[in-house]
């Protein structure tokens, strides 16, 4: 991955990794928040800080974007 996308992969916080991590391997907000043991509102609120901070808009951007750090 280019250096720019480094850059904003470790501004990420723990939680925003895991929550990618599941988002791209298909889970969905429900399911996320279920494994995670948190609100589906604060999953929408990871999800929406994921989208912020990678200036992605499709699922698969977000799938090769994990796949860039091995993520999923």
């Amino acid at each position: 991955m280019c250096r720019k996308n480094k850059v904003e992969f470790e501004e990420m916080t723990s939680r925003e990794k895991e929550v990618i991590c599941l988002w791209a391997n298909g889970n969905s907000s429900f399911e996320i928040a279920r494994i995670l043991g948190i609100s589906k509102n604060t999953v929408a609120t990871h999800r929406k800080n994921i989208l912020k901070k990678t200036k992605l808009k499709t699922p698969k951007g977000i799938v090769l974007f994990s796949l860039g750090f091995v993520i999923l």
